[in-house]
């Protein structure tokens, strides 16, 4: 069984040396996304670690690169981690077995773009991913294993992934032998329970300080650290959040008011909240938002 990886970002990084590791005379080669654009790409530390590990890899820069490179390396079945462009029929035939993905949701729920971020957004107690074969469908494919965490209300986007991620290593080990050994099972999934979600844009970030605060503060750490982080405006100054703390008394005030500018600042939200600003980005680095939040004249937007 000759398996080929396809992929980018850390995780992607972190299957390949495990792989490597447990199969290596079953892996055929190495298709790395070109994600260099994404301040979270790995592809240079996925380049040397092949060069370093002796796999065969090239990058692939659009898809019918892909296609090609993935007919030439002629495996039996390939696995995709952070492949960020979608699979035509001809490319999914082109392994015995088909090509697999790893979509970070629990499917059928939230298929489609940006899965965590949504599902964090919504305040989704467990989150996860689903290791899938892929059709020419939306994430629709049979199910092979899926990697459940817990993720709460405290927690950002930043603290899921590596708990996501360990949970996903941890299982892996016995799923590669049960491709290897023909003894993988596939169960198809419930399609009248599918949920979808759509991709987003560098704008969609800005911060409505009208929602309630708890609406606010899911917004926040669905896309902190090592995401771009949802983000306000102090009259032409951008102001990226990173941490918050929902107010669990009332509070009134004109949304995006700050009305106590100390040690922790405080701004007001929609229906009487009001939401504590913890940590900021100040040139990508992380600071306490009194630092930056200083006066309660400031009205953020």
């Amino acid at each position: 069984m000759k398996i080929a990886f396809m992929g980018s970002k850390a995780i992607g990084l972190s299957i390949l040396r495990q792989l490597h590791e447990i199969a290596p005379g079953n892996l055929a080669g190495a298709i790395l996304y070109d994600d260099t654009t994404d301040q979270r790409s790995t592809l240079h530390q996925l380049r040397v670690f092949c060069a370093s590990a002796g796999i065969e890899h090239r990058v692939a820069t659009g898809r019918q690169k892909a296609r090609d490179q993935l007919r030439e390396l002629s495996p039996d079945i390939a696995i995709a981690s952070g492949w960020y462009s979608l699979f035509d029929g001809e490319t999914i035939a082109l392994p015995k077995y088909g090509i697999l993905g790893i979509h970070n949701s629990l499917l059928p729920a939230y298929r489609g773009g940006a899965p965590l971020t949504w599902a964090l957004m919504n305040g989704e107690h467990t989150v996860g991913a689903t290791l899938f074969r892929m059709t020419e469908g939306m994430d629709d494919g049979p199910v092979l294993a899926k990697f459940a965490v817990e993720a709460s209300v405290s927690d950002t986007i930043g603290d899921v992934l590596p708990r996501l991620e360990k949970e996903i290593l941890s299982q892996m080990p016995s799923i590669w032998n049960s491709l290897i050994n023909g003894s993988a099972r596939w169960v198809e999934q419930d399609h009248g329970l599918a949920t979808f979600c759509a991709l987003r844009a560098p704008g969609d970030g800005l911060i409505d300080w009208s929602w309630p605060a708890g609406r606010v503060h899911n917004f926040v750490r669905a896309q902190s650290l090592p995401y771009p982080c949802a983000f306000t405006f102090d009259g032409d100054k951008e102001i990226r959040i990173m941490r918050t703390e929902p107010m669990s008394e009332k509070w009134f005030g004109t949304p995006g008011q700050v009305i106590s500018a100390g040690e922790k600042p405080i701004v007001s939200c929609g229906n009487d909240t009001a939401i504590r600003l913890l940590e900021v980005l100040v040139d990508g680095n992380a600071v306490p938002a009194s630092q930056v939040v200083k006066s309660i004249k400031t009205r953020l937007r």
